[in-house]
C-alpha cells in the first residue's frame, strides 16, 4: 500500500504529500542491578531437589456455559415498503417474467428441473447406551432439522451412517477399539449427525456419538441435545465398560437435558437416537455442555489463539518459551488483545519435572499504565519483565485456579517488555490446560480488530516492498480493496525504503459504490498520524475531500451529496518516515443512504461462502444442478448477497413445506435494494408473488398457499454495483410449516396423523379440505393418503 504518487513528495490529482519525521523514541529505563534468585521465577525446568507434592492435582479443563439460543424474533420491523408494488399472482405464459425476476445472470437462463436426491430412512438394547438393538423399533421421522448450528459450534465430522457402517470416529465404548469425538470444553456446542441402520448381519443399529470432557473441581454439569429425531443423552463414567451417571430423552425438536453434580475428574458425554430403526442417517442434532461453576471460557470471538502445540514428555518449546528457549522465542501481543492459550507440566527427556512457560512481547511508545490479567485452570504465575534475556522482573503476581488475577505497573516507560504466564507448580497440571490473558495499556489505540471487522490481509511493508494488494493509483497496475457501506476494515500501514533508498509510505485504497446521492463519512483510528481521502475512481485521481489527525485519535472525513457512482476511500500515514510497518488502523465507511444489517445473536446463519459467479450452495434454479437451503419457519436467517461480477447477482433460494393450507409471510431487510419472491416447486420457476424494497427498508410478501413445497427467493435488485458480501436478514412465518402429511403438526409422521385426518374428514371439518379446492370430498382423502404414503 504505498504510493509512487504519494511516497514521492508530489501532489498529483489533489494528493498532497506531507513530510514529517518521527520524534526519537525514549530509551528503556534500566532497573538497578539486583541479584537474581537461584531459580528464576520464569524458569520452565524445576531445580534439583524439588519434591513433588504428596497428591497430584488434576487440573484438566472443564467448560463454561454459553447463553443458549433464545426465541428468535420474527422480524426486525413490521413496516412494509410503501413503494413496493402489489403482489403478482401467476398468470398464463408467465415463465419469461419469472426468469427475468429470479435470474442470477442478466439476461438469465434456466436449467432443466432436477428433483432432490434422497434416501429413505433405514433401520439400526443391550446397555442403554448400546449401538445395537436386538429388538425392533418402528416409525419414521421428519428428517428436516428444526434448529441450526450456533456461531462457534464444533462440527462432529463423522461420515453419515449407512447399511453395514462401522463407527471408527466417535462410537465410544460401542466401537472396537474405543474411539471418541473431540474433548468438549465449558460452553462448547457440537453439531453432529446420527441415524439408524442395518449391520452387515442385518441387526438394527444406531449411530452413537461419544465425547470426552473433564471438570477441575466439583461442578453441576448440564448436557443438552436437540435433534430431528427422538434423542437420548447420557453422562457416563470415563471407563469402558461404562456406568450411567444420568440420562434423559426427548421428542424431535425438543431439548433432552440432564444435569448432574460431578466431582473433579474425566467423563463421557453421549448423544444418539432413542430408537434403533426408522431414523434417516444424516439426521442432525446440536448438543451443548455447560457447568456451574465454570473455570476458563473457550476462546471468544476476537481472541488471539496462542496456537502452541500441547506439551508432552520430552517436549522442547521452540514456540514461545521466551528466555527459557534456545534461541529465545516470543509471541507478539498488541495492546487490548486477549490471548487464549494452554499450558501444563510434563517430564523432560531425562525424566525431570518441567512446566510450559509462555512469553509474550509488546512495545509501548510512551509512558503508560499497563495491566496483565489472567485466568487459568491451574494455579498460575504472572510476570512482567524487561525486554532482554536474561530478564529482570518489573512486577509479579500469583493466581489461584479459576480466579482472575491482575498484575499492574503504573508509569511504565516507553520500550519493549515481556509478559509471562505459566503454572505455579512443576507437576500435576495436564498439558493442554487452558488460560485466557488480556493486555491493557492506558495509552493504546482502539485499533485491535473487533468481531465483525473485515481484515485487510495485505502483507506488512518492508524495505523494497511493492504493493500489489491495494495500492490504488500508486501501484502499477492500479489495485484496490473493497469496503461496503457500514463496514469496518482492520488494516495495517507504515513507512519504508524502496530498493533505491527512497522514503515511501504504505497507502491503502478501497473501492465503494453509491446507488443514490449520499452523504459519505470515512472514520479512522490509527497508531500513527493518519491521512484520509475520498477520491474519484480515475487514475490520476481527484480529491473530493481530505483530512488528517494524530495517532490514537478518531479522524473523520465527510463529503456531502456524492452522486451515484464508484469512488475510492484512501487510508495512509501522514508522514513518509518513522512509522513501523505493521502499525494498525480501523476504518469505517458510513452513509446516510446505507445501513448495516449485521447478524443478531440467535440468528441462523445462511452459511454461503462469499458470492462468486458459480453458486453451488443455494442458487436454486440458477445453479447448474438446482440446489436450495432449507429455511426453518419462524426463525430469522442472516445471509449475504451481492454482485460477484458485472451482470450477475447472487440469488438465494430457500425451500419450505406446508403441511396444510395456510398463510405465509416472507419478509426481509437488506443493505441493498432487494427482490423477494415466493416460487412454486420445480424448475423452470413459476413466481407466485413478488415484491421489491429499498435498501434498509423492510419488505414483505403475504400469501395463502395450499399444502406442498415452495421456494422463498431473495436477491439484490441490481445486477451490478453491490459489493459481496452485502448483508440481509429474513424470516419466513407460517403456522402450518412442516411435512404435508404430518397432519397434527407434531413433527412425527405416524398413524395418529392418519387417524386425525380421518376424524376431521368424517366431521367435515374445514382442515380436511386437504387439497385446498374449497370442497371437502373424496379427492381430499386420496390426496392425503398419497402424501402419507410418500412420507416426509
Amino acid at each position: 500500500m504505498f504510493t509512487r504518487l504519494c511516497a514521492l513528495t508530489l501532489a498529483v490529482g489533489g494528493l498532497a504529500a506531507i513530510s514529517a519525521s518521527e520524534p526519537p523514541r525514549s530509551a528503556p529505563v534500566a532497573l538497578p542491578a539486583a541479584p537474581l534468585p537461584t531459580v528464576a521465577p520464569w524458569a520452565s525446568e524445576l531445580p534439583p531437589g524439588f519434591a513433588p507434592p504428596p497428591t497430584t492435582e488434576v487440573i484438566t479443563p472443564y467448560m463454561q456455559p454459553i447463553t443458549p439460543p433464545g426465541d428468535l424474533s420474527a422480524s426486525t420491523s413490521h413496516s412494509e415498503d410503501p413503494n413496493a408494488g402489489p403482489m403478482i399472482l401467476p398468470t398464463a405464459g408467465q415463465d419469461q417474467s419469472a426468469a427475468t425476476l429470479l435470474g442470477a445472470i442478466a439476461p438469465p437462463g434456466w436449467q432443466p428441473p432436477q428433483g432432490p436426491v434422497g434416501e429413505p430412512p433405514l433401520p439400526g438394547q443391550l446397555p442403554p447406551w448400546s449401538a445395537e438393538n436386538p429388538g425392533n423399533s418402528g416409525g419414521t421421522i421428519d428428517p428436516a432439522a428444526c434448529f441450526d448450528c450456533v456461531a462457534g459450534s464444533i462440527f462432529e465430522n463423522e461420515p453419515n451412517c449407512s447399511n453395514g457402517y462401522i463407527d471408527a470416529t466417535n462410537g465410544g465404548c460401542n466401537s472396537n477399539p474405543n474411539v471418541f469425538g473431540p474433548r468438549l470444553e465449558c460452553g462448547d456446542s457440537v453439531c453432529g449427525t446420527y441415524g439408524t441402520y442395518l449391520s452387515a448381519s442385518g441387526a438394527n443399529f444406531r449411530d452413537t456419538d461419544w465425547y470426552r470432557f473433564s471438570v477441575p473441581v466439583a461442578t453441576n454439569v448440564t448436557w443438552t441435545a436437540i435433534g430431528s429425531a427422538r434423542t437420548r443423552v447420557f453422562i457416563l463414567s470415563a471407563t469402558c465398560p461404562t456406568n450411567t451417571i444420568a440420562t434423559a430423552a426427548a421428542d424431535p425438536c425438543q431439548p433432552a437435558t440432564v444435569t448432574a453434580n460431578l466431582p473433579a475428574g474425566d467423563y463421557y458425554l453421549f448423544v444418539g437416537t432413542d430408537a434403533f430403526s426408522g431414523v434417516a442417517c444424516g439426521s442432525r442434532y446440536r448438543a451443548t455442555v455447560t457447568g456451574t461453576p465454570c473455570c476458563v471460557t473457550s476462546a471468544q470471538p476476537g481472541d488471539v489463539l496462542e496456537n502452541e502445540p500441547s506439551c508432552f514428555t520430552g517436549y522442547v518449546d521452540a514456540f514461545n518459551g521466551g528466555c527459557n528457549s534456545t534461541p529465545n522465542v516470543f509471541s507478539p501481543l498488541a495492546c487490548g488483545q486477549t490471548v487464549a492459550g494452554t499450558y501444563g507440566t510434563y517430564l523432560t527427556s531425562v525424566g525431570g519435572p518441567i512446566r510450559d512457560t509462555d512469553w509474550y512481547s509488546f512495545t509501548i511508545t510512551q509512558t503508560s499504565d499497563v495491566t496483565w490479567t489472567v485466568t487459568g485452570e491451574a494455579p498460575t504465575q504472572l510476570l512482567l519483565l524487561n525486554g532482554v534475556c536474561p530478564a529482570s522482573i518489573r512486577s509479579s503476581a500469583s493466581a489461584a485456579a479459576c480466579t482472575p488475577t491482575t498484575l499492574s505497573v503504573n508509569a511504565l516507560p516507553a520500550g519493549t517488555y515481556y509478559l509471562f504466564v505459566a503454572t505455579s507448580s512443576f507437576s500435576g497440571v495436564p498439558c493442554g490446560s487452558r488460560y485466557r490473558a488480556t493486555l491493557n495499556v492506558s495509552t493504546c489505540c482502539q485499533t485491535v480488530p473487533q468481531p465483525g471487522d473485515a481484515v485487510e490481509n495485505e502483507p506488512d511493508c518492508a524495505t523494497g516492498y511493492i504493493d500489489a494488494t491495494n495500492g490504488g493509483c500508486n501501484s502499477t497496475p492500479a489495485v484496490y480493496g473493497q469496503i461496503a457501506c457500514g463496514q469496518t476494515i482492520a488494516g495495517r500501514y507504515g513507512t519504508y525504503l524502496t530498493s533505491a533508498g527512497q522514503s515511501f509510505r504504505d497507502t491503502d485504497w478501497y473501492t465503494f459504490t453509491l446507488t443514490q446521492t449520499s452523504d459519505v463519512t470515512l472514520t479512522c483510528v490509527g497508531e500513527a498520524t493518519t491521512r484520509l481521502f475520498i477520491l474519484n475512481d480515475a487514475c490520476p485521481t481527484t480529491s473530493l475531500g481530505t483530512v488528517s489527525g494524530p495517532a490514537c485519535t478518531t479522524v473523520t472525513l465527510t463529503v456531502p451529496a456524492l452522486p451515484p457512482g464508484t469512488y475510492r476511500a484512501f487510508v495512509g500515514t501522514d508522514v513518509f518516515t518513522g512509522v513501523p510497518c505493521g502499525s494498525r488502523y480501523r476504518v469505517t465507511l458510513t452513509s446516510n443512504a446505507c445501513c448495516s444489517v449485521p447478524p443478531f445473536p440467535g440468528d441462523v446463519l445462511e452459511g454461503e461462502p462469499n458470492c462468486t459467479t458459480t453458486d453451488a450452495f443455494n442458487g436454486g434454479c440458477n445453479s447448474s444442478t438446482p440446489i436450495y437451503s432449507r429455511i426453518p419457519c419462524n426463525v430469522v436467517v442472516a445471509g449475504t448477497y451481492g454482485n460477484p461480477a458485472s451482470g450477475t447477482r447472487d440469488t438465494d433460494w430457500y425451500t419450505f413445506t406446508l403441511r396444510q393450507r395456510g398463510a405465509v409471510r416472507w419478509a426481509a431487510i437488506g443493505e441493498s435494494p432487494t427482490q423477494l419472491a415466493i416460487v412454486a416447486d420445480g424448475c423452470p420457476a413459476s413466481v407466485l408473488a413478488n415484491t421489491t424494497m429499498a435498501a434498509c427498508t423492510v419488505g414483505e410478501i403475504n400469501i395463502v398457499l395450499n399444502p406442498g413445497t415452495y421456494r422463498a427467493f431473495i436477491a439484490t435488485q441490481a445486477f451490478s454495483g453491490v459489493l459481496c458480501p452485502a448483508k440481509y436478514r429474513c424470516v419466513l412465518q407460517s403456522a402450518v410449516c412442516g411435512c404435508p402429511a404430518d397432519y397434527n403438526g407434531d413433527t412425527v409422521l405416524d398413524l395418529f396423523d392418519y387417524l386425525d385426518f380421518v376424524a376431521d374428514f368424517a366431521a367435515n371439518a374445514p382442515n380436511s379440505d386437504y387439497n385446498g379446492d374449497t370442497v371437502i370430498d373424496f379427492f381430499d382423502y386420496l390426496d392425503f393418503v398419497a402424501a402419507f404414503a410418500a412420507g416426509c
